[in-house]
Protein backbone atom coordinates (compact mmCIF):
# COMPACT_ATOMS: atom_id res chain seq x y z
CA UNK A 1 0.00 0.00 0.00
CA UNK A 2 1.41 3.34 -1.02
CA UNK A 3 0.68 6.57 0.81
CA UNK A 4 -0.97 9.17 -1.43
CA UNK A 5 1.36 11.88 -2.73
CA UNK A 6 0.14 15.43 -2.28
CA UNK A 7 0.79 17.69 -5.26
CA UNK A 8 0.84 21.49 -5.07
CA UNK A 9 0.71 24.07 -7.86
CA UNK A 10 3.39 26.70 -8.48
CA UNK A 11 2.40 29.81 -10.43
CA UNK A 12 4.89 32.62 -11.06
CA UNK A 13 4.12 35.83 -12.96
CA UNK A 14 6.46 38.68 -13.90
CA UNK A 15 5.52 42.36 -13.91
CA UNK A 16 7.67 45.05 -15.53
CA UNK A 17 9.92 42.78 -17.60
CA UNK A 18 12.49 40.27 -16.41
CA UNK A 19 12.10 36.52 -16.10
CA UNK A 20 13.10 33.69 -13.78
CA UNK A 21 14.38 30.13 -13.49
CA UNK A 22 13.33 27.35 -11.12
CA UNK A 23 16.01 25.05 -9.72
CA UNK A 24 14.31 21.82 -10.79
CA UNK A 25 11.41 20.60 -12.86
CA UNK A 26 8.29 19.14 -11.31
CA UNK A 27 5.64 16.69 -12.42
CA UNK A 28 5.86 15.60 -16.07
CA UNK A 29 9.06 17.62 -16.48
CA UNK A 30 7.19 20.91 -16.15
CA UNK A 31 7.58 23.74 -13.65
CA UNK A 32 3.97 23.86 -12.50
CA UNK A 33 3.27 21.02 -10.03
CA UNK A 34 5.47 19.63 -7.24
CA UNK A 35 5.24 17.03 -4.52
CA UNK A 36 4.67 18.28 -0.99
CA UNK A 37 7.90 19.30 0.73
CA UNK A 38 9.88 19.95 -2.46
CA UNK A 39 12.49 22.65 -1.86
CA UNK A 40 13.13 25.00 -4.77
CA UNK A 41 15.32 28.00 -5.56
CA UNK A 42 13.77 30.78 -7.63
CA UNK A 43 16.36 32.85 -9.48
CA UNK A 44 15.30 36.10 -11.13
CA UNK A 45 16.83 36.95 -14.51
CA UNK A 46 17.49 40.57 -15.45
CA UNK A 47 19.37 42.39 -18.19
CA UNK A 48 21.03 45.77 -18.62
CA UNK A 49 17.78 47.70 -18.32
CA UNK A 50 15.72 45.68 -15.84
CA UNK A 51 16.24 45.32 -12.10
CA UNK A 52 14.50 43.00 -9.65
CA UNK A 53 12.47 44.88 -7.04
CA UNK A 54 10.57 42.29 -5.03
CA UNK A 55 8.45 39.16 -5.10
CA UNK A 56 5.09 38.74 -3.40
CA UNK A 57 3.21 35.52 -2.66
CA UNK A 58 -0.59 35.64 -2.65
CA UNK A 59 -0.66 35.04 1.11
CA UNK A 60 1.44 38.16 1.69
CA UNK A 61 4.94 36.72 2.07
CA UNK A 62 7.55 38.93 0.39
CA UNK A 63 10.97 38.25 -1.16
CA UNK A 64 13.60 40.94 -1.68
CA UNK A 65 16.68 39.02 -2.85
CA UNK A 66 17.12 38.12 -6.54
CA UNK A 67 17.43 34.45 -5.54
CA UNK A 68 15.20 32.97 -2.85
CA UNK A 69 14.07 29.57 -1.54
CA UNK A 70 10.54 28.24 -1.34
CA UNK A 71 9.05 24.98 -0.01
CA UNK A 72 6.03 23.44 -1.70
CA UNK A 73 3.79 22.90 1.32
CA UNK A 74 0.80 24.60 -0.32
CA UNK A 75 -0.23 26.10 -3.65
CA UNK A 76 2.01 29.11 -4.30
CA UNK A 77 1.17 32.07 -6.52
CA UNK A 78 4.14 34.43 -6.72
CA UNK A 79 4.38 37.77 -8.53
CA UNK A 80 7.88 39.01 -9.38
CA UNK A 81 8.15 42.77 -9.83
CA UNK A 82 10.87 44.32 -11.96
CA UNK A 83 11.71 47.97 -12.63
CA UNK A 84 12.90 49.20 -16.01
CA UNK A 85 15.52 51.87 -16.37
CA UNK A 86 15.13 54.55 -19.02
CA UNK A 87 16.39 53.14 -22.31
CA UNK A 88 15.78 53.26 -26.06
CA UNK A 89 16.17 49.74 -27.42
CA UNK A 90 18.15 46.55 -26.94
CA UNK A 91 18.90 42.97 -27.92
CA UNK A 92 19.70 40.35 -25.29
CA UNK A 93 19.42 36.96 -26.99
CA UNK A 94 20.11 35.48 -30.38
CA UNK A 95 18.74 31.93 -30.17
CA UNK A 96 15.57 33.04 -31.92
CA UNK A 97 16.92 32.71 -35.45
CA UNK A 98 19.86 34.24 -37.25
CA UNK A 99 17.97 36.42 -39.70
CA UNK A 100 19.31 39.86 -40.48
CA UNK A 101 17.41 43.10 -39.82
CA UNK A 102 16.48 41.76 -36.40
CA UNK A 103 13.95 44.14 -34.79
CA UNK A 104 14.74 45.25 -31.26
CA UNK A 105 14.09 42.57 -28.64
CA UNK A 106 13.33 45.44 -26.24
CA UNK A 107 11.79 48.74 -27.30
CA UNK A 108 11.02 51.45 -24.76
CA UNK A 109 7.42 52.62 -24.50
CA UNK A 110 8.92 56.12 -24.53
CA UNK A 111 10.58 55.59 -27.90
CA UNK A 112 9.58 58.51 -30.08
CA UNK A 113 8.85 56.46 -33.21
CA UNK A 114 7.48 53.29 -31.61
CA UNK A 115 4.13 53.79 -33.34
CA UNK A 116 5.82 53.69 -36.74
CA UNK A 117 6.97 50.15 -37.50
CA UNK A 118 9.23 51.36 -40.30
CA UNK A 119 11.36 53.18 -37.73
CA UNK A 120 11.70 50.48 -35.10
CA UNK A 121 15.45 49.88 -34.64
CA UNK A 122 16.85 46.77 -36.28
CA UNK A 123 20.25 45.16 -35.78
CA UNK A 124 22.07 44.64 -39.08
CA UNK A 125 25.26 42.84 -40.02
CA UNK A 126 27.44 44.32 -42.75
CA UNK A 127 30.59 43.11 -44.51
CA UNK A 128 33.40 45.65 -44.83
CA UNK A 129 34.50 44.11 -48.14
CA UNK A 130 31.02 44.70 -49.62
CA UNK A 131 29.53 47.55 -47.55
CA UNK A 132 26.65 48.43 -49.87
CA UNK A 133 23.95 46.30 -48.24
CA UNK A 134 23.28 44.23 -45.12
CA UNK A 135 24.88 40.81 -45.23
CA UNK A 136 23.43 37.45 -44.31
CA UNK A 137 22.51 36.84 -40.67
CA UNK A 138 24.97 36.04 -37.95
CA UNK A 139 25.27 32.64 -36.33
CA UNK A 140 23.75 31.77 -32.96
CA UNK A 141 25.72 29.94 -30.30
CA UNK A 142 24.26 29.22 -26.85
CA UNK A 143 22.16 32.37 -26.75
CA UNK A 144 24.88 34.65 -28.08
CA UNK A 145 25.50 36.14 -31.49
CA UNK A 146 28.61 35.13 -33.44
CA UNK A 147 30.34 36.86 -36.35
CA UNK A 148 33.74 36.12 -37.79
CA UNK A 149 36.51 37.04 -40.22
CA UNK A 150 35.93 35.50 -43.62
CA UNK A 151 39.06 33.65 -44.67
CA UNK A 152 40.19 32.57 -48.14
CA UNK A 153 43.23 32.60 -50.37
CA UNK A 154 42.06 34.99 -53.06
CA UNK A 155 40.03 37.66 -51.31
CA UNK A 156 37.01 37.12 -53.54
CA UNK A 157 35.05 34.92 -51.10
CA UNK A 158 35.26 31.88 -53.37
CA UNK A 159 38.09 29.67 -52.11
CA UNK A 160 38.61 28.50 -48.54
CA UNK A 161 41.46 26.54 -47.04
CA UNK A 162 41.96 25.06 -43.56
CA UNK A 163 45.73 25.45 -43.76
CA UNK A 164 46.44 28.38 -41.43
CA UNK A 165 49.63 29.26 -43.32
CA UNK A 166 47.53 30.13 -46.38
CA UNK A 167 44.82 32.19 -44.73
CA UNK A 168 43.98 35.44 -46.44
CA UNK A 169 42.88 38.02 -43.86
CA UNK A 170 39.69 39.47 -45.24
CA UNK A 171 38.07 42.60 -43.84
CA UNK A 172 35.44 41.09 -41.60
CA UNK A 173 31.90 41.83 -40.49
CA UNK A 174 30.40 44.51 -38.27
CA UNK A 175 27.10 45.32 -36.52
CA UNK A 176 25.05 48.45 -37.14
CA UNK A 177 21.71 49.94 -36.11
CA UNK A 178 19.93 53.30 -36.10
CA UNK A 179 17.31 54.94 -33.88
CA UNK A 180 15.77 58.28 -32.97
CA UNK A 181 16.66 60.03 -29.72
CA UNK A 182 13.86 62.61 -29.87
CA UNK A 183 12.43 62.98 -26.38
CA UNK A 184 15.62 61.79 -24.66
CA UNK A 185 17.41 64.51 -22.72
CA UNK A 186 20.77 62.84 -22.10
CA UNK A 187 23.42 61.53 -24.45
CA UNK A 188 23.10 57.85 -25.30
CA UNK A 189 25.12 55.25 -23.39
CA UNK A 190 25.97 52.19 -25.48
CA UNK A 191 26.26 48.83 -23.67
CA UNK A 192 27.53 45.59 -25.19
CA UNK A 193 29.09 42.31 -24.03
CA UNK A 194 31.74 40.65 -26.23
CA UNK A 195 34.37 37.93 -26.26
CA UNK A 196 36.65 36.46 -28.90
CA UNK A 197 37.51 32.92 -29.90
CA UNK A 198 39.87 32.93 -32.90
CA UNK A 199 38.90 34.50 -36.24
CA UNK A 200 38.25 37.97 -34.84
CA UNK A 201 39.80 41.42 -34.56
CA UNK A 202 40.92 42.27 -31.03
CA UNK A 203 40.05 45.96 -31.42
CA UNK A 204 36.46 46.97 -32.12
CA UNK A 205 35.68 50.63 -32.83
CA UNK A 206 32.48 52.21 -31.51
CA UNK A 207 31.37 54.73 -34.13
CA UNK A 208 28.31 56.91 -34.58
CA UNK A 209 26.89 59.04 -37.37
CA UNK A 210 23.96 61.33 -38.10
CA UNK A 211 23.66 60.27 -41.75
CA UNK A 212 25.10 56.75 -41.97
CA UNK A 213 28.00 57.94 -44.12
CA UNK A 214 30.31 60.16 -42.04
CA UNK A 215 31.41 58.28 -38.94
CA UNK A 216 33.08 59.42 -35.72
CA UNK A 217 35.01 56.97 -33.56
CA UNK A 218 34.36 57.53 -29.85
CA UNK A 219 35.87 54.40 -28.29
CA UNK A 220 38.12 51.44 -29.01
CA UNK A 221 37.09 48.22 -27.26
CA UNK A 222 39.81 45.63 -26.73
CA UNK A 223 38.32 42.15 -26.93
CA UNK A 224 39.91 38.93 -25.69
CA UNK A 225 38.70 35.55 -24.50
CA UNK A 226 35.98 35.59 -21.84
CA UNK A 227 32.77 37.61 -22.05
CA UNK A 228 33.35 41.21 -20.96
CA UNK A 229 30.94 44.13 -20.53
CA UNK A 230 31.67 47.42 -22.28
CA UNK A 231 30.09 50.85 -21.84
CA UNK A 232 30.55 53.90 -24.07
CA UNK A 233 28.88 57.33 -23.95
CA UNK A 234 28.02 58.68 -27.41
CA UNK A 235 28.48 62.49 -27.22
CA UNK A 236 26.00 64.92 -28.76
CA UNK A 237 23.36 62.24 -29.32
CA UNK A 238 20.50 63.60 -27.19
CA UNK A 239 17.29 64.70 -28.95
CA UNK A 240 18.42 63.78 -32.49
CA UNK A 241 16.17 62.78 -35.38
CA UNK A 242 18.33 59.77 -36.18
CA UNK A 243 21.57 58.32 -34.81
CA UNK A 244 23.49 55.51 -36.50
CA UNK A 245 25.79 53.34 -34.38
CA UNK A 246 28.14 50.57 -35.44
CA UNK A 247 30.82 48.32 -33.94
CA UNK A 248 33.51 48.24 -36.61
CA UNK A 249 36.72 46.16 -36.58
CA UNK A 250 40.04 48.00 -36.55
CA UNK A 251 41.33 46.55 -39.81
CA UNK A 252 44.87 47.68 -39.00
CA UNK A 253 44.84 46.20 -35.51
CA UNK A 254 45.76 42.76 -34.18
CA UNK A 255 43.69 39.78 -35.19
CA UNK A 256 43.50 36.11 -34.27
CA UNK A 257 42.84 33.65 -37.06
CA UNK A 258 44.85 30.45 -36.62
CA UNK A 259 41.83 28.13 -36.58
CA UNK A 260 38.92 27.61 -38.94
CA UNK A 261 35.75 26.30 -37.29
CA UNK A 262 32.21 27.65 -37.24
CA UNK A 263 32.29 28.13 -33.46
CA UNK A 264 35.17 30.60 -33.70
CA UNK A 265 34.78 34.33 -34.06
CA UNK A 266 33.54 37.40 -32.18
CA UNK A 267 30.69 36.69 -29.76
CA UNK A 268 28.31 39.46 -28.73
CA UNK A 269 25.31 39.79 -26.42
CA UNK A 270 23.34 42.30 -24.31
CA UNK A 271 23.35 45.23 -26.72
CA UNK A 272 21.45 48.16 -25.19
CA UNK A 273 21.15 51.89 -25.80
CA UNK A 274 20.31 53.81 -22.63
CA UNK A 275 19.24 57.44 -22.21
CA UNK A 276 17.07 59.39 -19.80
CA UNK A 277 13.55 60.09 -21.04
CA UNK A 278 11.70 63.36 -20.48
CA UNK A 279 8.44 61.51 -19.82
CA UNK A 280 8.80 61.18 -16.03
CA UNK A 281 5.98 62.85 -14.12
CA UNK A 282 6.96 66.39 -13.21
CA UNK A 283 5.97 66.98 -9.59
CA UNK A 284 5.53 70.65 -8.62
CA UNK A 285 6.56 71.19 -5.03
CA UNK A 286 7.16 73.85 -2.45
CA UNK A 287 10.72 74.62 -1.43
CA UNK A 288 12.09 71.80 0.69
CA UNK A 289 9.07 69.57 0.06
CA UNK A 290 9.41 65.97 -1.12
CA UNK A 291 6.63 64.94 -3.50
CA UNK A 292 6.10 61.24 -4.16
CA UNK A 293 3.97 59.48 -6.77
CA UNK A 294 3.65 55.80 -7.52
CA UNK A 295 4.37 54.62 -11.04
CA UNK A 296 0.66 54.98 -11.90
CA UNK A 297 0.77 58.69 -11.03
CA UNK A 298 -1.01 58.50 -7.66
CA UNK A 299 0.21 60.94 -4.98
CA UNK A 300 1.61 59.21 -1.88
CA UNK A 301 2.57 60.35 1.59
CA UNK A 302 5.75 58.25 1.57
CA UNK A 303 7.56 55.43 -0.24
CA UNK A 304 7.11 52.86 2.48
CA UNK A 305 7.46 49.74 0.33
CA UNK A 306 10.22 48.71 -2.09
CA UNK A 307 9.38 49.59 -5.67
CA UNK A 308 9.61 52.20 -8.40
CA UNK A 309 8.43 55.72 -7.53
CA UNK A 310 8.48 59.22 -8.96
CA UNK A 311 10.20 61.33 -6.30
CA UNK A 312 10.44 65.06 -7.04
CA UNK A 313 9.96 64.35 -10.72
CA UNK A 314 12.63 61.64 -10.98
CA UNK A 315 12.11 57.91 -11.37
CA UNK A 316 13.59 56.36 -8.23
CA UNK A 317 13.99 52.72 -7.24
CA UNK A 318 13.41 52.25 -3.50
CA UNK A 319 14.73 48.99 -2.05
Amino acid sequence: VFAPVTIYNLTINCVGGGSFTVSEAGKDGLFEQYEEGTELMITTVVNKVTEFVMGTEASGEMYFTPEFAIVMNKDLNITLEFAQKDYICGWDNFFDGATNSRPADYLSVDYALAEDSSNIPALEMYYTYLPGAPHSGWWNRDGEGLIWIRVNETGDQTTYDNDSTKFFKDQGYYLQTAFSTKGYKTDVTFLISMKGSYRYYHEQLVQYSYNGMSWETVDTLTVNGGMQDYETVLPNTADQELVYVRVYPNLNGPFDMNRFFDTYGLYFDNIFFVAESTNAIQAPKAEGETVIYDIMGRRLMNAEHPGLYIINGQKTLVK
